[in-house]
């Protein structure tokens, strides 16, 4: 975030974006003063609870990021991991095969119940090395046939609705 809040505090005519805003945040403690305030709201590789939490995907962390945002934000999440080498994570989070041709269906339904109108579809090695993160390009080197089973979902869309978190 150190380099992406740099560029973004340059003068507007040399590619800043005065209005940005970086900062970090455990998923139980958002949206806190952060309600309502994004126009984008962008999970990118995720881990821990919020993996767990876009993956499920659970409720309340859902809840949690749409509160984050204002209406009709854009969002997008993508997130992956490997059935063979996250097997450990996977089982301790719960987390569902991201080969199962059902998941990006079941996942559409469950982020629309929740206020958020995403399209979920596999994430490709181009579109992953596309991603402006180092561990993206790492992972989208390594997503060769045969050498790792890695695979990603990308869902992007908009907020739906914004009803205020409630919990």
């Amino acid at each position: 975030m150190n380099e992406a809040s740099r560029l973004a505090a340059r003068k507007p005519a040399r590619g800043g974006t005065p209005n940005a805003l970086f900062g970090r945040m455990a998923l139980d403690r958002a949206p806190g003063e952060l309600a309502g305030l994004a126009d984008v709201l962008t999970v990118l590789l995720p881990w821990g609870s919020l993996l767990r939490a876009v993956a499920v995907p659970e409720e309340e962390g859902l809840l949690r990021l749409r509160a984050l945002c204002k209406p009709r934000a854009r969002v997008r999440i993508l997130f992956g991991y490997d059935p063979i080498s996250d097997r450990a994570a996977i089982e301790t989070l719960g987390l569902p095969a991201l080969d199962d041709p059902g998941l990006p269906g079941r996942l559409q339904n469950r982020y629309r119940a929740l206020g958020l109108e995403l399209r979920a579809h596999p994430c490709t090695a181009g579109e992953l090395r596309a991603l402006p993160t180092t561990w993206a390009q790492k992972l989208a080197l390594a997503a060769r046939p045969g050498f790792v089973h890695r695979r990603f979902l990308d869902l992007v869309g908009e907020v739906a609705s914004v009803q205020g978190f409630s919990r």
